[in-house]
């Protein structure tokens, strides 16, 4: 079972394979160079999530994760509320209320299995529905069976207030 030796852009375009086919590069930013027999790679985009988001509001964003190297990524994806919390109003809060707004965050899917070269985009979606103003934080771990980075941490931003209005003169 031989393995070629493959390159990546960020975005999970193949940019060089040596080995069977032969592609010559191509340019673009590498995201992966070194591949091992069917080990598999995470890689992952964005690094960090900041969103803003009005009271009572939602939005949504992406999280791409892809598979580099030769072997079949497995992970899935766990969210870890941080105790940090800053309200505009005060910034003293208690556990209690960290424990009643651990749902503000949520991905889909949460788990897969992808073959090499390929890219899974997981849903991310912000909920500030029923929050107070403030600032939330979260980390999106992805645990995959990728031997030299087996765990990814993701630290989430969420500020919940009023949107800014645009005047037009």
């Amino acid at each position: 079972d031989e393995c070629s030796y493959v390159i990546y852009d960020l975005y999970g375009n193949l940019i060089f394979e040596d080995g069977i086919g032969g592609v010559e590069p191509t340019g673009g930013e590498i995201g992966i160079a070194y591949c091992d027999s069917h080990i598999p790679i995470i890689e992952y985009n964005p690094t960090s999530f900041t969103q803003s988001v009005a009271i009572n509001g939602t939005t949504q964003d992406f999280l791409n994760i892809h598979c580099g190297g030769c072997g079949t990524l497995e992970w899935n994806i766990e969210v870890a509320y941080l105790e940090k919390y800053a309200n505009t109003k005060s910034l003293c809060k208690t556990n209690l209320l960290n424990k009643l707004t651990e749902n503000w965050l949520t991905l889909d899917p949460l788990q897969g299995n992808l073959p090499p070269g390929n890219t899974e985009v997981v849903n991310v979606f912000f909920n500030a529905e029923d929050l107070e103003e403030g600032i939330y934080y979260a980390n999106i771990i992805i645990l995959s069976n990728d031997q030299s980075n087996p765990e990814v941490i993701i630290p989430v931003t969420m500020i919940v207030g009023e949107p800014l209005q645009h005047f037009a003169f």
